[in-house]
């Protein structure tokens, strides 16, 4: 959701779709090309986007990803630069690296533990009272017991009196954060130093507060931790919902879950039967798109 100080300016709606290789607690996993990850992001709306299919390849050597996207108007599949992703997605306020709070190569950057702090997180409302409750599927894959209600923000509601992009149902709670900053080893790289607030028990960022080129703030990224329960085994690293706010421009660009988890692994060793390998390849974009 692109938002604005008046209120929602556009939305877009997506799937997406990973294989993962690196770090599983199962042990190792046949990986002929040596990749970390393969992930498809597909757009599902509006309309003159839909089908927009973008394919990323992470190598594990620490070379740039390999990418490529298939536009439906264009009819063709365009391989792009893996090197860009501190671009814009999709003309969002989001920086391709900004997904799940950081979504870049480790060896991009240079990183420096600053300190510890204890600090407020939103949560859905209902994800105080209970974890989310996976359910086994005949598959081996995994599936939430219940549908993940929509997060209201304040454009929402016509009471409202702060930002328009505010998660105004959301419940704060505290978490124990590490402090890390991180700076970018590429002189074209868009963000300056970037400050992440790492979650000591999840391992994932909280927040991350980003300034430009000049060392001037420039952006607020925000984040919501999930826990979920896999047979008898409850785990703290997924990001549900992800809000970054341009606070120069003052505009925002929310990300949210809906709906259910579809098909998910906890111990990534299982393949989801609707997630084929053969996928990943850029020869099957366009076959994806559909």
């Amino acid at each position: 959701m692109f938002i604005g100080e008046k209120g929602l300016d556009r939305y877009l709606g997506s799937r997406v779709k990973y294989v993962y290789y690196w770090g599983q607690p199962g042990g190792e996993v046949p990986n002929p090309n040596n990749f970390k990850f393969m992930e498809i992001v597909q757009l599902t709306e509006p309309y003159d986007l839909a089908g927009t299919t973008i394919l990323t390849l992470r190598p594990l050597d620490g070379s740039p990803d390999r990418s490529g996207t298939y536009v439906p108007a264009l009819r063709r599949v365009r391989k792009t630069s893996g090197v860009n992703r501190s671009d814009p997605f999709f003309g969002s306020d989001l920086v391709v690296d900004d997904s799940m709070g950081w979504g870049g190569q480790n060896e991009t950057m240079s990183w420096k533990l600053v300190g510890e702090k204890v600090i407020l997180c939103p949560q859905y409302e209902w994800h105080t009272k209970s974890p989310d409750m996976m359910t086994k599927q005949p598959s081996g894959a995994w599936k939430t017991t219940m549908v993940i209600p929509p997060l209201n923000f304040g454009y929402m509601d016509k009471n409202w009196t702060g930002a328009k992009w505010a998660p105004n149902h959301a419940v704060w709670v505290p978490r124990e954060v590490y402090l890390i900053e991180a700076t970018p080893l590429d002189p074209y790289y868009n963000y300056g130093k970037q400050l992440y607030y790492y979650d000591k028990i999840a391992g994932v960022p909280a927040y991350k507060l980003i300034s430009d080129k000049a060392g001037e703030h420039w952006k607020t990224l925000m984040c919501n931790l999930i826990s979920q329960t896999w047979d008898n085994r409850t785990t703290v690293a997924s990001t549900a919902f992800y809000t970054c706010i341009d606070d120069k421009r003052q505009h925002a660009s929310a990300s949210h879950w809906r709906g259910s988890w579809q098909n998910m692994d906890p111990y990534l060793t299982q393949d989801d039967p609707e997630v084929k390998r053969e996928y990943f390849t850029f020869e099957r974009l366009a076959t994806m798109s559909k």
